[in-house]
């Protein structure tokens, strides 16, 4: 074979024109930055240089293609790009692999970067957290206290509220026995002991309205197992069944809520009860 056939291939695929046109096809899918060609472009020409083009290296070229050396040398000007390209392609794919693997680990890098910064700011938020609960902690713990003195406060000055009240029905008291005490007369008027004792049962009453509580209103009523308790049953059949005849004891209520029943006596009547029977059955 003709050496000017060596020549002209090593002339062809040794241009620098040629191999940025060889490269630009072979990666028209990366997006090479300028510096990134020129380095690339650099290391090809460095890569060409080292190989020999002699008949040897054209025939193993011919066989790998299944072609003819002949055909080959014929169509040279056909061939010669892809010829370029060939012998170049593995060292274009590994160098965009490099850049490939580079990318990554700068991205790898930079989500390292990130996370650390995350951890970071993770790592300070639950120590802002935990000063924050720290302080709620106290705060909590103060607030207790506060109220629970206040409560205490609360609780002992309406305690001396009462006691106060009940002060002046002593007062009433201890003036009604100085005045018996003092009485010439050695018979009591019993009305004006009476009379001394409803003032004070008044002033009870209405020291207890005042607090809330209330008699439960018990006589001619009907009975409710809420608010009484019977402690006998009579019969009569002049009234409704299951209506207070009678109170033994006073119920109270504080604000709705029952401090003890009244004790009463219930009515019963079972002719009225027999006729309920009676109407339910003909029903």
């Amino acid at each position: 074979m003709d050496k000017k056939i060596f020549e002209k291939i090593e002339k062809f695929v040794k241009d620098e024109n040629n191999i940025s046109k060889a490269v630009d096809h072979i990666s028209k899918n990366e997006k090479f930055e300028k510096e990134e060609k020129n380095e690339l472009i650099k290391h090809i020409q460095g890569y060409i240089n080292n190989i020999e083009f002699n008949q040897e290296f054209i025939d193993n070229y011919c066989t790998s293609k299944t072609i003819e050396v002949e055909k080959f040398i014929k169509e040279w000007d056909k061939n010669r790009k892809s010829f370029l390209e060939d012998i170049i392609t593995d060292q274009v794919n590994f160098f965009s692999e490099i850049k490939r693997q580079q990318q990554y680990f700068l991205n790898v890098e930079k989500e390292v970067k990130e996370l650390r910064e995350f951890k970071e700011k993770a790592e300070q938020t639950i120590r802002d957290y935990a000063e924050m609960c720290a302080r709620l902690k106290k705060d909590y713990e103060n607030l207790s206290k506060r109220t629970e003195k206040e409560k205490a406060e609360m609780v002992e000055n309406a305690s001396a509220g009462i006691c106060n009240s009940i002060i002046q029905i002593v007062d009433n008291f201890q003036h009604a026995l100085e005045n018996i005490k003092k009485t010439e007369n050695p018979s009591i008027d019993k009305d004006t002991v009476i009379s001394g004792l409803e003032l004070v049962e008044k002033k009870i009453v209405s020291i207890l309205s005042k607090e809330g509580v209330e008699p439960i209103v018990c006589l001619n009523q009907k009975f409710d197992h809420n608010f009484h308790e019977a402690l006998s049953v009579e019969e009569n059949s002049e009234v409704e069944d299951e209506i207070i005849l009678e109170e033994f004891r006073k119920g109270y209520k504080f604000k709705e809520k029952v401090l003890r029943p009244a004790l009463v006596k219930v009515a019963k009547n079972e002719s009225n009860e027999n006729g309920q029977n009676k109407e339910e059955k003909d029903k």
